[in-house]
């Protein structure tokens, strides 16, 4: 057995060693589609509408992920990377190290080597299940200050910048009944129906 061990070992390993150090844009699940659309709406410069679509399963009837698949991932390349990779180095160290018989060796090495693969497996399809980006909108600046990089007066658009959870944002601005310098502090009161967001003078806040 221990031939048997040093195989799984050297074969899982490699192929963890691949995936690890190969890049991690190269997804080993040949058992997970991941659809990912990245839209770049540019309004203003505001980057948002980044989607991610992760389908667990077979095409056309495979297993629920969330039923036998979650505990017997049979056809995912993950799997048996972490199982070979775990199965060989127990079996190994105690093939070595130990004088256990044959089965005394072979039921860990398995535990181990299963626990290993779906664990690995089911922390994977967690996180390309979760969204990769939220939009974010015109409406989520509503009550927000920025500074003027051009001047904006009723009927002139300018343009404002504005610093958001450590981002830097800049946006067309309107106003609509005062006339703003570039330079000038402004609160963001509203948004027109283009999704332009329209300002007005920040209150000064009292020392």
């Amino acid at each position: 057995m221990l031939t048997a061990y040093l195989t799984t070992l050297i074969i899982g390993g490699s192929l963890l060693g691949l995936s690890i150090f190969g890049g991690g844009d190269h997804e080993v699940d040949h058992d997970l589609d991941v659809g990912t659309d990245a839209d770049l709406e540019v309004s203003g410069y505001l980057a948002g509408d980044v989607d991610a679509d992760a389908d667990a399963g077979h095409h056309g009837g495979g297993l629920d992920a969330h039923g036998l698949d979650a505990w017997l991932p049979i056809g995912s390349l993950r799997f048996w990377t972490f199982f070979c990779a775990f199965f060989g180095l127990v079996g190994t160290a105690l093939t070595l190290a130990t004088g256990l018989g044959t089965a005394m060796v072979l039921a860990p090495s398995i535990g181990v080597g299963y626990l290993s693969g779906v664990g690995a497996t089911s922390v994977m399809r967690s996180l390309v299940s979760k969204p990769v980006g939220k939009v974010l909108g015109a409406g989520d600046l509503m009550g927000s200050t920025g500074v003027l990089l051009l001047p904006v007066e009723p009927g002139s658009p300018g343009k404002v910048r504005l610093q958001i959870g450590g981002r830097s944002f800049e946006e067309i601005a309107i106003s609509e009944e005062e006339t703003l310098a570039a330079g000038a502090r402004v609160l963001v009161i509203g948004t027109d129906d283009e999704g332009n967001l329209i300002v007005s003078h920040a209150p000064l806040l009292n020392a």
